[in-house]
């Protein structure tokens, strides 16, 4: 009876020497976050289908936590206990929008006294630390999402106008590297064999009659 042997590498987030309540890892495997199961959210591999938008469905969440100063995003992961992600936030997002356009809508009959931000960690389920503002008409998910929109607009247009100058600096870089390894390679090549590295210096021959 033949056996075999299968073995899975574990990631380690401590070696990102970083408070562990600020990071989060996505893996396609449990077995890979055994040491923080507590940072991970697991989601289906990819299989090649180009319909598949699992992973840009988490887009809308970690916007969240990347804006909001999440205190602690292992308690936002747990929140999430047993849910997907995805559907469930977008559930909690469309009660907070809904609540905060009633509260809007109050707001305009001349009612001020009203507490928009401490909708969120309430509804959303997770809780935030700093002050919370609202832009008029606006909730702060949706806030949130136009700002990251913006932002990868602005990166895609710096690829777009710097990428080839980018992919050029980076290939000179590459070269030098390189060139200044095999620098290093020969020097000490050439001082392992006795000549101190120079290379134009030449091995002393002497022949058996002294001359």
């Amino acid at each position: 009876m033949n056996s075999v042997l299968t073995s899975s590498y574990q990631q380690d987030l401590s070696y990102l020497n970083r408070p562990l309540s600020k990071v989060i890892l996505l893996d396609t495997k449990a077995v890979h976050a055994k040491n923080q199961p507590e940072n991970a959210i697991i989601i289906p591999p990819w299989k090649g289908d180009p319909q598949d938008k699992e992973l840009l469905s988490y887009i809308p969440f970690l916007e969240y936590i990347a804006a909001m100063g999440i205190s602690d995003v292992r308690e936002a992961i747990k929140s999430f206990d047993g849910k997907h992600i995805p559907t469930e936030y977008a559930k909690r997002e469309a009660a907070l929008r809904e609540k905060f356009n009633r509260e809007m809508a109050e707001k305009k009959k001349n009612k001020p006294n009203l507490s928009i931000g401490g909708l969120l960690g309430s509804t959303l389920g997770m809780k935030q630390q700093g002050v919370l503002v609202t832009e008029e008409g606006k909730s702060l998910p949706d806030q949130i999402h136009e700002s990251g929109m913006k932002q990868y607009e602005a990166m895609e247009k710096q690829i777009r106008e710097q990428g080839a100058e980018w992919l050029k600096e980076q290939a000179e870089a590459e070269k030098a590297a390189q060139e200044n390894q095999m620098k290093t390679m020969r020097s000490r090549f050439l001082n392992f064999w006795g000549n101190g590295g120079d290379e134009n210096s030449k091995p002393t021959t002497v022949s058996p009659g002294g001359t």
